[in-house]
């Protein structure tokens, strides 16, 4: 090898040295930023071709690797929003909150809500995730993400009434004992739930059911065809045809004996409003037998417990579920279960495309993104008042700082060297 081919080894020795102290300040730089990995700076000999017995080494070249996989501590921080992955997986975002942009991941996130209530970080980045209802069974599909709106006001649907209906023991024929019930559809919408109760000669009573809304004032029975009742997009009642009526005959101090065996104590009754089914169960298990001249027993009475339903209330605080389940917390006390968070992963999360923000996509290196759910598919889970700190190992950092200093400053004195040597050489 020549001395200006020297210089040429030693010069890439430099350049190599100088991207290795730019990687080591990067890092340094970022020890404090959340969800930053810590990069490494690979050295690989660049051999000359050649007849020579002993090929001889032609230089350096370097190679920075990330390993973005690697898991970093969760720091708790107790701020509403923080969230960050513990495990395996990737929080999804987009760069805005249309549908058609480019989908992201992340490992982590401070994300706050904007003026419209859309989750997103100060990178611009909003969060993703699947309209979700409790208990519902959801796939995790990418087609169904929309960007996290927390709404300013919620209302509940009423998933359930318990009648604790009286009938006094000895009541005449065609006596009639009506009990109601206020009840919310998912609008927050208020109707009237009314089951009739009507006396037997043998001591039976027979029970209708019937429904209204509260500003109609009038009361509509449910239809027998599956007791499936509909209200039209303005909240108007559309009328069934027939009533659904069961016949029970009623023990002291017990539930209903009901006589055909075949009708349950709950009754199932569905509607359907704003394009959605909802459900309501009444439930008969609590209407008693008393005695006779009980003024318990008078009608009308009220004595039904609804469940689950209430009008518009104003939301107050939301959280994230280890499982990613997104639920806000209203005036009322009241919770509801509005999203769900799916992840991401990949074959080779090391070589994803970096951006800036901590914002990972796939290439043909790492392998198309996969979905599913936290806690799933060897998914981890959700980190909700934490972030995830930075990888980097300031100790490491600093020490190799050093080696990196002392291994430029050793190229720099052969070129020094090299330099002199042409110096004698120009002077024979």
């Amino acid at each position: 090898m020549s001395l200006f081919s020297g210089l040429g080894v030693a010069a890439s020795g430099m350049g190599a040295q100088a991207k290795k102290i730019r990687t080591t300040s990067g890092n340094v730089a970022n020890v404090e930023t959340a969800g930053y990995k810590q990069r490494q700076t690979e050295f690989n000999a660049m051999v000359l071709g050649g007849k020579q017995k002993a090929p001889l080494v032609g230089g350096v070249t370097t190679l920075s690797r990330t390993d973005i996989a690697k898991q970093g501590a969760l720091r708790i921080t107790e701020q509403n929003g923080d969230i960050a992955v513990n495990g395996t997986g990737f929080f999804l975002v987009k760069p805005g909150t249309g549908k058609e942009l480019t989908l992201g991941a992340i490992r982590t996130g401070a994300f706050r809500p904007d003026k419209d209530g859309y989750l997103v970080n100060g990178m611009g980045y909003y969060l993703q995730g699947q309209r979700y209802k409790s208990g519902e069974a959801i796939m995790a599909r990418a087609d169904a993400l929309e960007a996290i709106q927390i709404p300013a006001e919620l209302s509940g649907a009423t998933k359930k009434v318990l009648f604790n209906t009286k009938l006094a023991e000895g009541s005449a024929a065609d006596a009639v004992v009506n009990d109601t019930a206020t009840v919310y559809d998912a609008d927050g919408k208020e109707y009237t739930v009314q089951v009739t109760f009507t006396a037997k000669a043998d001591g039976s009573w027979t029970v209708e059911a019937a429904v209204g809304t509260m500003a109609a004032g009038t009361l509509t029975p449910l239809a027998a065809d599956e007791n499936l009742f509909t209200v039209d997009t303005a909240g108007s009642l559309i009328s069934p045809d027939d009533a659904v009526s069961f016949t029970a005959t009623p023990q002291a101090g017990a539930a209903p004996d009901w006589t055909d065996d075949t009708q349950p104590t709950k009754i199932d009754v569905r509607w359907t409003f704003g394009g959605s089914v909802q459900t309501i169960e009444l439930d008969l298990s609590g209407v008693r037998k008393v005695a006779a001249g009980d003024t318990s027993a008078a009608s009308p009475q009220t004595s039904a417990i609804q469940t689950g339903g209430y009008t518009k209330q104003a939301v107050i605080d939301w959280s994230v579920s280890q499982q990613g389940v997104l639920a806000v917390t209203l005036d009322n006390g009241n919770a509801q279960e509005i999203y769900k968070l799916p992840m991401a992963n990949c074959l080779a999360p090391n070589n994803l495309t970096e951006k800036s923000g901590g914002v990972y996509t796939p290439n043909i290196n790492s392998g198309e993104f996969t979905y599913a759910f936290p806690e799933t598919d060897s998914l981890g889970s959700v980190g909700f008042g934490a972030l995830e700190a930075s990888t980097v190992d300031v100790a490491s950092e600093l020490s190799d700082m050093i080696v990196t200093q002392y291994a430029y400053s050793a190229n720099t004195k052969v070129i020094s060297t090299i330099s002199q040597m042409l110096d004698a050489l120009m002077r024979l």
